[in-house]
């Protein structure tokens, strides 16, 4: 393979995370619109094969891409530590000094690793069975993690879905109106006042503490979950960078959201 610096640079990651063998292949992924994805494949001395995923981490969209990576440890060993027969699960790969990341030194750039999963993935479906394959996959994930203390996860996008606070700061704009087109919706807004006080139920519920704190994904969609080559059935769950405390009913309402709207099937 002829060297170039990004094939030194993959090379130099995968001996960071202490990856056996000979990188023999390199190939750019391009699903994804936010990190840097290459799929890096290795010869191992006996012959065999075995391929992962390095990604460098956007510094634009994740400002604090240690505190994701402590929330993806967490999750992820828990349900490796859980799992039942046949189910499988991420599986990022440390440094030696035990990190799931590493912090380049030329640069600065944010690295991670993770083992590749040979399977199915889709954008969109109009499947039913894969779309009830995908809503079990999430289920699963929250039954995973259901013992799971999500306190101990930071809050990576703070008020994610606290509707209450977004809802003020909304009508908080709609008074100031600082450039007078609030009467050009008024409908729209007076809407959005008469559901104002079930709209922020999850959230003062949970203020309250009358529902339980759980880990949530707060980003159900059907290309973040894997499915088997052969018989469609979901895998695991992917993309962990949202990955926070929440309410288990705002995952799936994210869910059934993306589902039933054919406009937001591919966002």
């Amino acid at each position: 393979m002829r060297s170039t610096a990004l094939e030194e640079k993959l090379k130099h990651i995968g001996d960071v995370f202490r990856i056996q063998g000979t990188l023999y292949s390199i190939l750019v992924m391009t699903d994804g619109n936010i990190n840097s994805t290459y799929k890096l494949g290795y010869r191992r001395e006996d012959g065999t094969v075995k391929a992962y995923v390095a990604q460098k981490i956007n510094p634009y969209v994740f400002k604090h891409p240690a505190e994701i990576m402590n929330n993806i440890d967490l999750v992820t060993s828990h349900i490796r530590n859980n799992l039942a027969e046949g189910q499988i699960s991420l599986h990022f790969h440390h440094t030696a000094d035990g990190k799931n990341y590493y912090v380049d030194e030329e640069d600065g750039s944010f690295w991670r690793l993770y083992t590749f999963i040979n399977a199915l993935s889709f954008n969109t479906s109009d499947s039913l069975t894969v779309l009830k394959n995908a809503g079990e996959a999430f289920g699963q994930f929250q039954m995973q993690l259901s013992d799971f203390d999500a306190a101990q996860l930071f809050e990576t996008i703070p008020d994610f879905h606290n509707t209450k606070k977004r809802l003020d700061t909304f009508f908080s704009h709609v008074e100031e109106d600082p450039l007078g087109r609030a009467a050009s919706i008024q409908e729209e807004i007076d809407y959005l006042r008469s559901v104002r006080e079930l709209a922020s139920r999850l959230s003062e519920m949970l203020e309250r503490g009358e529902l339980p704190l759980r880990v949530t994904h707060n980003d159900t969609k059907i290309n973040n979950v894997l499915f088997d080559k052969k018989t469609q059935r979901s895998l695991v769950v992917i993309d962990l960078d949202t990955v926070m405390p929440g309410l288990a009913m705002h995952d799936f309402g994210d869910a059934v959201r993306f589902a039933g709207q054919p406009l937001t099937r591919q966002v």
